[in-house]
């Protein structure tokens, strides 16, 4: 299963470079609406500060990732936050990094390692939640098929996230993405074509719940 890791709760450190106090503060975003909305809620917080530099990644494609330096010079500030997200690995998560500037200038160099070394500390304190994704499924099928379809959930990596039992047996399963042909067959040859499964969503959930 694909997995990413993400915030389990907001987290905020502070830094002081040179006199210059440098606040990283992150969130679990899981749409870019989200992320500007804290983006937005940390510049009323510290609307009395120099810069408020953030990056935000929602998954793990190269869209789904923005940056900004917010009036520091070109590259010294979003893009170090960001490769401090990419190199643990991280989506759903947006971080911001505050500076109240101390009076001393940082240089290029000075400034790159400084909002790197913020984003670096808030991430090593923010607790992390493992999600994977799965294609979910909804299974309906007749009370007297339930030993064909046991025995095919049993033979196949699919895992029951929920029952229900009505006219009808109603199941709601979780799978890998890659393996959606080989399940949707396995439950068509299991009941002889008589009932279907139909995929709903792709959606990222905890592992924890997997695993449970």
């Amino acid at each position: 299963l694909a997995s990413i890791a993400v915030p389990k709760q907001d987290t905020v450190a502070e830094q002081t470079v040179k006199g210059s106090k440098f606040i990283g503060s992150v969130a679990r975003a899981t749409s870019a609406d989200d992320a500007d909305a804290f983006i937005a809620a940390v510049r009323k917080v510290h609307y009395t500060a120099n810069h408020n530099v953030f990056a935000y990644r929602i998954d793990t494609s190269d869209q789904a990732a923005r940056s900004s330096d917010d009036g520091e010079p070109s590259g010294t500030a979003g893009l170090p936050v960001l490769r401090q997200i990419d190199r643990l690995g991280l989506a759903q998560i947006v971080l911001v990094v505050t500076r109240y500037f101390g009076g001393t200038k940082l240089g290029t160099g000075g400034l790159i390692r400084a909002y790197g070394d913020c984003a670096a500390e808030v991430l090593s304190q923010t607790p992390l939640e493992t999600f994977v994704q799965v294609q979910e499924w909804i299974w309906q099928h007749t009370y007297d098929q339930t030993p064909e379809v046991t025995a095919m959930l049993h033979h196949q990596p699919v895992f029951v996230a929920h029952r229900s039992y009505d006219a009808a047996v109603s199941l709601t399963l979780w799978s890998a993405t890659v393996d959606t042909d080989r399940i949707a067959r396995a439950a068509h040859d299991a009941v002889r074509g008589s009932s279907k499964l139909e995929p709903t969503r792709i959606r990222w959930v905890p592992a924890s719940k997997i695993q449970d």
